[in-house]
């Protein structure tokens, strides 16, 4: 998603300098039966419908039947006064954290799982709600590490996500599956930029671990007994 960004910033004066026309909007395809398309959508681009399953030949056109999604990303953020088209007024969305603070933890609870991992680990299907809610649970211990809101919704999702059943587990699919298109870039920035207190977290782990494990008289020993790999 970053190189499509890059990209499609510098279609409108390398296509300028090379055919003398400003372009307006920049179109492609998605198979979807090949390709989910949350690259383009994480880096701006609109899905705007599905093709009728045709291709264009020099005298008309033939039908293959391989509907395809249409995506378009705006290069000119005026093109729509520019050919005199009015803009459709769409409800507003709030803040990321308005919408997505309550309803990120049902979602999580809700999303899907695979039935054969359950099967083989032995855990019914009515455990696996509550591990959803212990999940929950156990991410707001360590709301305090984050410096804003927005961090401890976006820690959330990433977790969620990591445990969820979404195909490819990147940040991308993560946050396209729980939060939008709009905190893509967020949650890219969540793992790169921002800032949390990694040494009260590791702490606070440490002491919920001594709580779960821990005994007056007793002593944990780890013993790295490793395997040299063959081959």
């Amino acid at each position: 998603s970053h190189v499509l960004a890059r990209n499609v910033r510098m279609v409108r004066g390398d296509w300028e300098s090379r055919y003398g026309v400003k372009p307006y909007l920049v179109e492609t395809f998605i198979d979807p039966e090949r390709f989910s398309g949350s690259s383009y959508r994480a880096a701006g681009w609109q899905p705007i419908g599905s093709t009728k399953g045709y291709e264009k030949l020099k005298k008309g056109y033939r039908y293959h039947g391989k509907v395809k999604e249409v995506y378009v990303y705006v290069v000119e953020e005026e093109f729509r006064r520019i050919i005199g088209c009015e803009r459709r007024s769409y409800p507003q969305e709030g803040s990321l954290t308005t919408h997505k603070e309550e309803r990120l933890p049902m979602m999580i609870q809700e999303v899907g799982y695979n039935p054969d991992l359950i099967d083989w680990a032995g855990i019914e299907k009515e455990v696996v709600g509550r591990i959803a809610e212990e999940l929950v649970e156990f991410h707001r211990l360590f709301g305090d590490c984050f410096r804003r809101k927005e961090q401890r919704l976006l820690g959330q999702s990433y977790l969620g996500g990591l445990l969820s059943d979404v195909p490819r587990k990147n940040v991308e699919a993560i946050a396209l599956a729980f939060l939008g298109t709009r905190a893509v870039r967020c949650q890219q920035n969540f793992l790169s930029r921002y800032l949390w207190d990694e040494e009260w977290m590791l702490a606070r782990h440490q002491g919920l671990l001594a709580e779960s494990v821990g005994e007056e008289d007793g002593m944990h020993t780890v013993d790295s007994t490793e395997i040299p790999k063959k081959g």
